[in-house]
């Protein structure tokens, strides 16, 4: 599922072979702008969310099974934001060692935080909190110890100001991020100029049909300025994530982002 550059309102369903190519299976219309589109990775299914700019606004997404439309919901209006939010990111339940059913984590344009919105049992919005930084937040992402095989739990961010990205160890059940470790990036040769996304990829799945580098864990970042992700491979060194650069991958729109689904998820949906 490819969102077709940033703060779009439409998604794309396109196989892995065209993610750089303008050739979509179908493409879903009638979404509420927001700057990217998170799934769902606990229910595995249709269902996204997305935030729009400025209102805040967090909305839920159900992709109708073979159609192009989507039914909307709204789940609530967040106060904790400034004008816009950028950099959304979807928190497993595994990340947790108690009752938990996920999270949606944004990153504050103008606002040196990290957010977390908890979801309840019934898939709105329960308590909330953030996460300091350095500098407005233009990506976040989640990385489960469960998918990844380090010994921690990680959360990570990026800003474009001071061109850095940083990792935290997070314990979900306490609320607690620690062992913040800054990583420098060059715009343009190694990370973004501009952008608002980061994408996770475990061993074994392919960015790609015929990714040679399936055997690593990956980031990737996405550029608003040029139509590229930049794709870091992450190991782990303690209580830290150590980035090395991998290499660009091409993608047909400025900003583009694709969420690589499941079997199940896409069986949701077509």
């Amino acid at each position: 599922m490819y969102q077709p550059g940033y703060n779009s309102t439409t998604l794309q369903l396109k196989s892995a072979a065209n993610i750089s190519t303008a050739t979509v299976i179908r493409t879903y219309t009638g979404l509420t702008n927001a700057w990217t589109y998170i799934h769902d990775k606990d229910l595995d299914s249709n269902i996204y969310y997305g935030m729009t700019e400025g209102t805040r606004v967090l909305r839920r997404y159900a992709l109708l099974k073979g159609g192009t439309t989507v039914t909307t919901s709204t789940l609530t209006t967040y106060a904790g934001a400034t004008t816009s939010v950028l950099g959304a990111s979807y928190a497993p339940a595994c990340m947790w060692t108690g009752t938990a059913y996920g999270a949606f984590v944004i990153g504050g344009f103008n606002q040196a935080v990290i957010h977390v919105l908890e979801f309840t049992a019934a898939k709105v919005i329960g308590t909330t909190y953030t996460v300091a930084y350095t500098s407005e937040v233009y990506g976040t992402e989640m990385i489960p110890k469960a998918a990844s095989g380090f010994a921690n739990e990680y959360g990570v961010a990026y800003t474009r100001g001071s061109k850095q990205m940083s990792s935290w160890t997070v314990n979900m059940d306490t609320r607690t991020w620690s062992n913040r470790f800054d990583n420098s990036y060059t715009g343009g040769v190694n990370g973004p100029s501009n952008g608002d996304g980061m994408i996770y990829y475990p061993i074994g799945k392919p960015i790609f049909t015929g990714d040679p580098d399936t055997s690593t864990n990956r980031i990737a970042m996405n550029d608003t300025s040029t139509a590229r992700l930049y794709v870091w491979t992450i190991t782990e060194s303690g209580t830290r994530i150590v980035w090395t650069f991998l290499k660009q991958v091409v993608i047909p729109d400025n900003g583009g982002y694709p969420y690589h689904m499941s079997v199940a998820a896409y069986n949701s949906v077509s």
